[in-house]
């Protein structure tokens, strides 16, 4: 159960691309269905026989386990595939996929556009129609006995990775290379876990006692497999961060995978174009991704509800976080700042700026620390002081360092305005960290919560201040948002970070401000400024762009 991995653990088996071993899905239909395979052949069964075991384990299988979507869907798609074996015809095998699908969109068409399905559908189309192909490039290498399991495995992890590895590309950012290699041996404990876990399912109302002695072997295969996951999870180079890639991209990555299969090269080295061609396609969807970026700031306010998180990156890669917290919204961390962070390939944070001691700013951290490294974490100097019980939490979790006067990374300098002084009496609140991030003569001015003595506060220490975006104060509260504050600066954007809620509470201010930007009702709002201080603000249905 996922719920009894820990989050370090769970991150190590999404960086291998295994997270498929310990979630309910089609490979765990695969699997026991294998099983049954390989016992009925030792037991002398020939192709009909094998067929209606697989078939028998497959209907087993699925009434001793949760009725979810992708085991259920996976079950239908195994039955018919062994139907077709039934008559010995391979050309039967993609006619069964095609016809397990048709059936699966009959009942709900919508899952055509559903992760899980297009996973499922790609797995078995590449072991259907690469296995073969790579088992044969395997034979000279599968002379002795422990070897050829081993290259079996490894040839349909291949195949099924060939199937999967464009629509693992295009939502989940990421290439991993060495998924097949370490999927030959975790399967080994997987196995165990899948198939004594369905015995023991079934097993243990007939006889307590057996399924006690199932449980300690349970137990022993589920560490094995984890101590493996962690040592595979320590190899940085088997998950490489790619970004947004271009449907163009995945449709040539596919077009040249057919084209392989169907149109193949006579000669070997002939035969290396593909694969050459395969690899070219990916290196130029990384490299056009950074080359994009190069000389650009980006400014993501994500859509958080009630809290706060902005997220900056630079063409080097360079990442700043600014607070990630929300109060509305659950998790933030895992569901909306993580993935946001491997859309834009985003592998480091240099540094993480907490405002202030309240949760709505700091609470989606650790999701965020248990993927990501963190060079530097800066706070207040009265968060570090406090003895409440959040920031005993966050000085325990992540050791915080004031914040200095002045962050400079690459070309992005970031000065810390407010607050002045150490005075620990002052409330959370008033006391939160302003920031001025400047990037090629742009300025940017991250308010947090800061009260209306703080703002006024602002206004005379820094009268000659002109900038281009205002982060709101306080959600855009009319309570503690000082109305001249919000124009003083001259800024050309307004963004406010807020929920639903919010905008009835909102400073009139805000809302009669002409380019005004509200996450509740725009979704995140990304601010990019190039190198030559041209600064486009976009969000979901909208593109303003200044010049």
């Amino acid at each position: 159960s996922r719920s009894k991995i820990d989050s370090k653990l769970y991150n190590d088996f999404i960086s291998t691309g295994l997270v498929h071993l310990v979630c309910l899905s089609g490979l765990n239909v695969g699997i026991f269905a294998w099983v049954a395979l390989w016992i009925s052949k030792k037991a002398g069964l020939l192709h009909t026989g094998r067929s209606i075991a697989c078939i028998i384990a497959t209907i087993v299988f699925l009434l001793a386990v949760p009725a979810q979507s992708p085991v259920l869907r996976a079950g239908i798609m195994f039955i018919i595939f062994c139907g077709a074996k039934l008559v010995s015809r391979q050309s039967l095998a993609l006619n069964s996929l095609a016809i397990s699908a048709i059936i699966l969109l009959l009942i709900k068409p919508t899952d055509f556009l559903t992760v899980s399905f297009q996973l499922s559908f790609g797995a078995l189309s590449g072991i259907i129609l690469f296995n073969e192909s790579i088992v044969t490039f395997f034979r000279p290498l599968m002379r002795f006995g422990f070897l050829k399991g081993f290259f079996g495995l490894l040839a349909a992890g291949l195949a099924a990775y060939a199937g999967v590895a464009g629509i693992v590309a295009f939502h989940f950012y990421k290439i991993q290379i060495l998924s097949a290699i370490w999927t030959v041996p975790a399967s080994i404990p997987a196995t165990v876990l899948i198939v004594l876990g369905t015995f023991k399912i079934l097993i243990t109302t007939l006889s307590p006692s057996v399924g006690i002695i199932i449980g300690y072997i349970l137990d022993l295969a589920a560490d094995v497999l984890a101590f493996m996951v962690t040592i595979f999870g320590k190899v940085s180079f088997s998950n490489i961060s790619i970004g947004k890639v271009s449907i163009w991209v995945i449709i040539a990555f596919y077009l040249t995978l057919f084209l392989w299969k169907f149109l193949p090269f006579k000669t070997f080295k002939k035969q290396l174009i593909y694969p050459g061609i395969i690899i070219i396609i990916f290196l130029a969807a990384i490299f056009i991704n950074r080359f994009q970026k190069i000389n650009n700031l980006q400014l993501e306010v994500l859509a958080v509800g009630h809290g706060q998180c902005c997220v900056m990156t630079l063409g080097n890669n360079a990442s700043i976080i600014v607070d990630a917290g929300s109060i509305t919204q659950g998790n933030i961390g895992e569901r909306i700042v993580n993935p946001f962070l491997d859309y834009a390939a985003v592998n480091k944070i240099d540094a993480v700026f907490i405002s202030h001691d309240d949760i709505d700013h700091f609470n989606g951290l650790p999701e965020i620390y248990d993927k990501r490294n963190f060079k530097n974490i800066y706070t207040t100097q009265q968060l570090i002081e406090s003895y409440s019980g959040t920031a005993a939490e966050l000085k325990r979790l992540y050791s915080p360092k004031a914040a200095p006067e002045k962050f400079s990374q690459g070309n992005l300098n970031i000065m810390k305005l407010w607050p002045v002084g150490t005075d620990v009496e002052i409330s959370d609140n008033e006391s939160s960290l302003v920031l001025l991030a400047e990037y090629k003569n742009r300025k940017i001015l991250f308010c947090s919560d800061i009260t209306k003595q703080a703002q006024e506060n602002l206004m005379n220490l820094y009268p000659n201040l002109d900038i281009d975006i205002l982060i709101t104060p306080h959600h855009g509260s009319a309570r503690t948002t000082d109305d001249n504050f919000i124009t003083f600066f001259k800024p050309e954007y307004l963004i406010t970070s807020a929920g639903d809620a919010d905008f009835g509470r909102t400073s009139e201010a805000i809302k009669k401000f002409e380019k005004s930007f509200y996450t509740f009702r725009d979704g995140a709002v990304e601010v990019r400024i190039d190198g030559r201080g041209r600064m486009k603000a976009t969000i979901q249905n909208t593109e303003l762009s200044r010049q």
